[in-house]
């Protein structure tokens, strides 16, 4: 991780976190075993595929469109009032909103028919509800478990027709010309009207029979323009947000028809109080109509009754009504996709049809959304109804409400008007809320019994997201009804409810919720910049997201990373992924790849190594890789489609560019960037790598404008070059490694794997020949993903083609190139030479540790070197066929002639810490004052533990068996007191394979001092250190360690120290503790994170913590190192004691970033944690520089 002007004699240490894919290489039986590593990563959590029950509402207002008319069934009226469809209560069509697709026609755009053939074909809010559902089902079935529960009804629902009533200003109805209301006054009392049309509007036509008996009463008042104005002056409609109603009658009405000679009681509120509301005893009456008769209404679930002078009546459509059990319904279970499921769910998720047919219909009286999520809860804990899917892991298990509305029952059955609307108002049901959401005091007791049953789902451990649907809980139209659904969220552990009012903002609501079911988010590490061009300091932040394998980059600036870190501002992200909005609102969308290069590797002097990511380009063999094996296994028309096996290799290249599915042949993938798991991002600014050579200043003066960059790789096969400033990706590279595996990305059936996992490095380099002798190049591998080393040429990267693709190295005894490479510059037999110097990495044909040293220009192999033949007979043993090997991350320190590398120090899974003399491996002739030579390549420590097991017959056995590292080991001059020579420290653990979760073998820290002797140092030779768990003065769980005066190494005979991972004393430090992340020295603080598994398979990530040591001593400091709330005047101790070590909580921790006085830490739930530094320690310490 590169950040600021860089120097090249400065460590840089990236952070890796390491979670890897299997790739088996048989080897003979001399060999060391292969791993099998896992293809997913080992710091997810393990689940079985979450269990979500999508809660519907389907009470009667769920007929309304988003802007609250309830207009199902509209345009089926058989004596509508008016043939012109403009002024008719019941038009025949509507505009169908964007993100729409009308259930019934089809059309997704214009004008649509709001019923057909007797089927709702509107964009209600039951439909946009129900096609939201079926998207979700269809995105993510296969990855969970749905199930579908709405509100209980008694026995078959009726169908009733229903009416949109006006209702009148204090002086009655008035018509007009002008669709600009007038003011209406009474009694001194002014009020606005508002128009609508008018339903009896006949100016040329014979009006019906219901507009000619309106006519009549109208003339017997004297008031005109019944037939011949084209506007009906207003109060209120039933569409209005706040009411949302209409009329269901059950007896044939007229279609237009008006009640006045009333109301009695005067108003509803007045003449009766909330306990007649609650026992179900409104009744609204006029003693007129023009029906005719005497007319009477009681509140639906709108909870409102209309007491105008005047109230018309104009027919709408049709609805349906039926009694409330007041407990849920499970039309689906929760099962594992099948066809079966997948058909369920069509058809309860089918358009309402005017018959009685099966699908869900809004035909609750009331929203019995407490009885209903109580009946959730008994479901999901498995107390009721049918059993749940089984699992090998623990199911997560998950509740989504989509609503219009608010609760309107309480558990004793007991009616409540929903809060914010024009009924709860007037009998006085209110709420209040706290400042973080939750309610403060209400008299509703539906609302009460709703967050009750929502808190004890949360309890139980199963989150409930609430989707509010259209204007009557917009907040910006209903800020209380949108409030009393956001407490019900944050009742429901999911911080804040979602309001969505338009259909595609319900169905990216349900998107976005899904994804976060499935987040399971880690950080792959942060990179930072300090770019004076930019005005700001920014954080560059991987994260990835499991069983839809979609990454993230995210610039997050810095301020507020340290500020607010749970909410830090994002100045631009790669893919969107925040609740109620898209995961494809970012910089890289589906359809928007940058500039794609990539590796041929049967180019010769004559043809193009570097290419276009183009189907003419490729290689034949690529080509293969891409067309065949899968091609074979489609059926005959799926092949007809193609109609041959490279079109079909074709598409497979458009899946990976853009997306394209090929008619459903592929997978839809939910983002164009895959998952970043192990590939820690990387800033690359102007150049600045701190050399005072004439040319490399011309270097620097040249390209002091560059565009400052961020790279990374994805596990969707590409390293991605992305604009550091503003996020526009720039260009992408796939390597030639990956395409063995390439045609498995897309496939319908695809299980994660890696491709591009690696963490790239970058330096600025001289070429030999040529016109511009300083370059800026870029290494990388694979990890996982495969078995090659390529390098960029990133000097102007937004220019860059595919002659800036430099070269890819493979080798037979090359493995999954896990180790990260590093430049240096070397002394090849004289002559000065840019080098990149890796391990072998694991699983490798060889199956023993190699270091590559490779000229960084041309790519070609400088020297191999199998380390293990250097070592003497009475060490190989260090080099065994019983445990798998491979060599990790090297580190590069100089000769002490310049920059010019030295000795490069690596560890492999057997524990062996290997120290190679560059210098005298590539210059044999090279001797030393005294004569003699230690031998090129040794091994400076080979780091063990013991380990018990019992057999099946109760016997005991311990042996020993090595201390794997994974990480690159970080390099120093010895410390004060100490001989001279490059002082050494390094972690063991391993979190490669399965079985890795349960191994708690002890792991240990090690600082061994290298006096160039070529002897290999001893635990003997090393202070014992030891490690406690306590809790601090605040109740966080902390590690001490040794003080710094006890035991204070004698130099004289030995040479470090050592700190095994285990608890010294109470026993509070978990089992299974590692070092997984590479260590960063801090002048002398030596700063590392730890992290142990969950033992369990299925479960947790495990816990973290972050270390702070004396690196020389290996203890913890005189000084304070840790504060409580960062707080420097507050130190974080436990018994007097300073601290060493802090919880950074259940969940994994990648490496450490210092920036100024401050650390950031990655962490598995997606931000990240700042800790501010102590002033330095007053113990001064000596540099020798370090190339990486």
């Amino acid at each position: 991780m590169r950040h600021g002007p860089r120097t090249r004699h400065y460590p840089l240490w990236l952070g890796a976190a390491l979670a890897f894919s299997p790739f088996a290489l048989a080897g003979a039986a001399t060999l060391p075993p292969t791993l099998p590593i896992s293809s997913i990563p080992l710091i997810s959590v393990q689940y079985g595929a979450p269990q979500v029950l999508f809660v519907l509402d389907n009470s009667q207002s769920m007929d309304g469109n988003l802007a609250g008319a309830i207009m199902t069934g509209s345009g089926t009226a058989t004596d509508n009032g008016n043939p012109v469809d403009l002024n008719s209560s019941s038009p025949a069509n509507y505009t169908v909103p964007a993100g729409f697709t009308a259930p019934v026609s089809g059309t997704t755009s214009g004008s649509a028919p709001y019923t057909v053939n007797g089927t709702d074909n509107s964009a209600s809010r039951l439909n946009v509800a129900k096609e939201a559902i079926q998207q979700a089902y269809n995105q993510w079935n296969g990855v969970m478990d749905f199930g579908l529960m709405d509100y209980g009804v008694k026995g078959t629902p009726s169908k009733y027709t229903t009416w949109v009533y006006y209702m009148s200003g204090p002086d009655g109805f008035a018509f007009g010309t002008s669709s600009t209301a007038p003011t209406q006054t009474k009694d001194g009392l002014t009020v606005p009207l508002q128009s609508v049309p008018n339903p009896c509007y006949y100016p040329n036509t014979q009006a019906t029979t219901s507009c000619q008996d309106i006519h009549a009463y109208f003339t017997r008042i004297g008031v005109s323009g019944s037939f011949s104005d084209p506007w009906l002056y207003i109060q209120d409609t039933s569409d209005e947000p706040d009411i949302n109603d209409v009329l269901y009658a059950s007896r044939r009405l007229p279609s237009n028809f008006i009640t006045y000679a009333g109301p009695h009681p005067t108003s509803p509120y007045t003449g009766y109080t909330l306990s007649n509301y609650n026992n179900g005893t409104i009744l609204e009456n006029y003693n007129k109509s023009t029906v005719p008769g005497a007319f009477g209404t009681s509140p639906t679930n709108a909870g409102y009754v209309p007491y105008s002078p005047q109230v018309w009546y104009s027919e709408r459509g049709f609805g349906y009504d039926n009694n409330i059990t007041n407990s849920g319904s499970l039309p689906i279970s929760i099962q594992k996709s099948t066809a079966t499921q997948g058909q369920l769910f069509a058809a309860q998720l089918a358009p309402e049809t005017n018959t009685n047919s099966s699908e869900i219909k809004a035909d609750a009286i009331n929203a019995t959304m407490a009885g209903t999520l109580a009946s959730a809860y008994d479901y999901l804990m498995g107390t009721s109804g049918p059993a749940l899917p089984s699992s090998t892991c623990t199911s997560k298990k998950y509740v989504i409400l989509v609503t219009d509305g608010l609760p309107t029952v309480d558990n004793q059955g007991g009616l409540w008007p929903p809060l914010g609307s024009a009924a709860a108002a007037g009998y006085g049901v209110t709420a209040t809320f706290n400042q973080n959401g939750t309610v403060n005091t209400t008299n509703d007791q539906a609302l009460t019994d709703t967050i009750a049953a929502i808190t004890t789902l949360q309890q139980a451990g199963i989150d409930t997201y609430v989707v509010g649907m259209g204007a009557g809980v917009d907040p910006s139209l209903n800020p209380t009804a949108y409030a009393t659904l956001n407490a019900m969220a944050i009742a429901g552990g999911t911080q804040k409810a979602i309001a969505a009012t338009s259909p595609a903002a319900v169905a990216q609501s349900l998107t976005a919720i899904l994804q976060a079911i499935e987040a399971n988010q880690s950080t792959t590490g942060v990179a930072l910049n300090s770019s004076s061009q930019a005005g700001a300091n920014l954080v560059y932040q991987a994260s990835y997201t499991t069983k839809v394998w979609i990454g993230n980059l995210k610039a997050e600036t810095l301020s507020s990373v340290l500020s607010t870190p749970n909410s830090p501002t994002i100045s631009w992200q790669a893919v969107g992924a925040n609740p109620g909005g898209t995961i494809t609102s970012g910089s890289l969308q589906n359809g928007s790849a940058p500039n794609v290069f990539s590796w041929n590797p049967a180019c010769t002097k004559t043809t193009a190594c570097g290419i276009p990511f183009t189907w003419n380009s490729l290689s034949s063999t690529q080509q293969t890789d891409l067309d065949q094996g899968y091609y074979s296994t489609l059926s005959g028309s799926q092949q007809a489609s193609f109609g041959s096996a490279a079109a079909y290799g074709q598409a497979i290249m458009q899946w990976l560019l853009n997306g394209n599915t090929s008619g459903g042949v592929f997978r839809t993938p939910s983002a164009l960037l895959a998952d970043i798991v192990d590939s820690t991002p990387l800033y690359v600014g102007p150049p600045n790598d701190g050399s005072l050579e004439p040319s490399y200043q011309n270097f620097v003066t040249a390209h002091a404008t560059r565009t400052p960059m961020v790279y990374v790789g994805s596990n969707g096969g590409m390293l991605y070059g992305f604009n550091a400033l503003t996020g526009a990706p720039v260009f992408s590279f796939v390597p030639n490694g990956v395409y063995p595996n390439l045609a498995q990305l897309p496939q319908l059936n695809y299980t994660h794997q890696y491709y591009v996992d690696g963490s790239p490095t970058e330096a600025d380099i001289q070429f030999s020949g040529g016109t511009t002798p300083w370059n800026s190049v870029l290494v990388g591998g694979l990890d996982s993903g495969g078995d090659s080393i390529y390098a960029l040429n990133v000097t102007d990267p937004t220019s860059f083609s595919a002659s800036d693709v430099m070269w890819e190295f493979t080798n037979p005894d090359l493995g999954l190139t896990y180790s990260q490479p590093q430049i240096a510059e070397v002394d090849d037999n004289g002559t000065p030479t840019w080098a990149a110097i890796f391990g072998s990495g694991y699983n490798s044909p060889a199956g023993w540790p190699y270091l590559f040293i490779v000229n960084a220009q041309t790519g070609t192999l400088i020297q191999s070197v199998d380390l293990c033949s250097y070592l003497p007979a009475s060490e190989a043993s260090y080099c065994s066929a019983s445990y798998p090997d491979g060599l990790s991350t090297p580190a590069v320190a100089s000769s002490g002639n310049g920059f010019v590398a030295g000795t490069v120090y690596a560890g492999d899974l057997q524990g062996n810490l290997w120290r190679i003399n560059v210098q005298q491996l590539l210059n044999p002739t090279t001797s030393t004052s005294s004569g003699t030579q230690p031998p090129a390549v040794s091994v400076l420590f080979h780091a063990t533990t013991t380990q018990t097991t019992t057999s099946s017959t109760g016997v005991t056995t311990t042996t020993t068996v090595p201390q794997p590292i994974t990480t690159q080991p970080t390099v120093t001059a010895s410390p004060r007191g100490a001989p001279p020579g490059n002082f050494v420290t390094f972690g063991t653990g391993q979190l490669l394979t399965t079985s890795d979760l349960t191994n708690t073998n002890v792991q240990s820290i090690y600082a061994v001092l290298d006096n160039g002797s070529g002897t290999t140092i001893t635990q003997s030779q090393l202070q014992a250190r030891g490690i406690t768990g306590a809790t601090a003065t605040n109740g966080q769980k902390v590690i001490v360690a040794a003080a710094n005066t006890s035991n204070l190494i004698n130099w004289a005979s030995q040479d470090g120290w050592y700190l095994p991972l285990t608890d010294a004393g109470s026993g509070n430090i978990p089992v299974g503790l590692r070092s997984i992340t590479n260590m960063d020295l801090n002048l002398n603080r030596l700063i590392f994170t730890l992290y142990a598994p969950n033992t369990a398979t299925c479960g947790g990530t495990g816990q973290s913590y972050l270390m702070i040591l004396n690196y020389a001593e290996g203890t913890t400091f005189g000084q304070p190192q840790f504060f409580v709330n960062n707080n420097l005047s507050n130190p974080l101790t436990s018994g007097g004691a300073n601290v060493s070590g802090v919880s950074l909580g259940n969940q994994y921790a990648g490496a450490p970033t210092q920036s100024g006085n401050h650390l950031l830490i990655p962490l598995g739930n997606g931000t990240i944690t700042p800790f501010t530094l102590a002033p330095p320690p007053l113990s001064p310490v000596g540099w020798r520089s370090i190339i990486q």
